[in-house]
């Protein structure tokens, strides 16, 4: 089954590429905006997401360890990075 990303229009015949909602040619993640986190409409949290791009590879490696897809793995990771970055103060 061949995946077309939604956003640059690659072709990828990986079947976890569609599972997983990463796109190699454009680096980021394919989910339709109104199923982003709420860390992918921050800007603040997506500057900081793109000036991390060696934990793509800690998510995989660790992701495999916990039954989790690279996707989930980075999602945990900054839902966590937002809310503790980003709390009300009380």
């Amino acid at each position: 089954m061949a995946f077309t990303c939604p956003r640059c229009g690659a072709v990828s015949h990986n079947p976890t590429d569609q599972a997983e909602g990463y796109c190699g040619r454009c680096h980021d993640w394919t989910a339709p905006v109104d199923s982003e986190p709420l860390w992918e409409r921050c800007a603040e949290c997506m500057r900081y997401y793109r000036s991390q791009p060696h934990l793509l590879g800690a998510f995989a490696s660790v992701g495999i360890e916990h039954g989790k897809s690279t996707y989930q793995m980075a999602v945990d990771y900054f839902d966590y990075y937002h809310s503790s970055h980003h709390r009300k103060p009380s």
